[in-house]
């Protein structure tokens, strides 16, 4: 259970990540 749960933690961490720096990359206007 703990495995699992950090696992997803893991990939939603990933996810926010790239966002962020796809938010930041855009906002600059490329």
């Amino acid at each position: 259970m703990l495995m699992i749960e950090e696992d997803c933690w893991s990939e939603f961490r990933g996810w926010a990540l790239w966002i962020d720096h796809s938010w930041s990359f855009l906002r600059r206007g490329h």
